[in-house]
């Protein structure tokens, strides 16, 4: 999955687990459901911070979300919530 379909899946499917997925085009991503096998690896995401994530992305115009989907999403996240202090 691509950053955008995780963060939708998240946001539509509750917390999740994520993780990068190996070997593949960067900013791929395996998602799981959050309580579910071994979790070494894996990271929790949950719906605030995908709930986030959308918001700022439906913000964008076509041309930034490109962009969007190009960037680490440790660093989207950590820009959103930066920003939510903020305001």
């Amino acid at each position: 999955m691509t950053t955008v379909q995780a963060i939708l899946h998240v946001h539509a499917n509750g917390c999740s687990l994520m993780r990068p997925r190996k070997g593949e085009v960067p900013n791929e991503w395996d998602v799981k459901p959050a309580f579910s096998g071994n979790k070494r690896g894996w990271f929790y995401m949950d719906a605030q911070t995908a709930n986030m994530l959308v918001t700022v992305y439906n913000a964008l115009s076509e041309e930034h979300r490109a962009k969007f989907n190009r960037i680490p999403l440790m660093r989207l996240i950590d820009f959103g919530w930066k920003h939510v202090k903020a305001a």
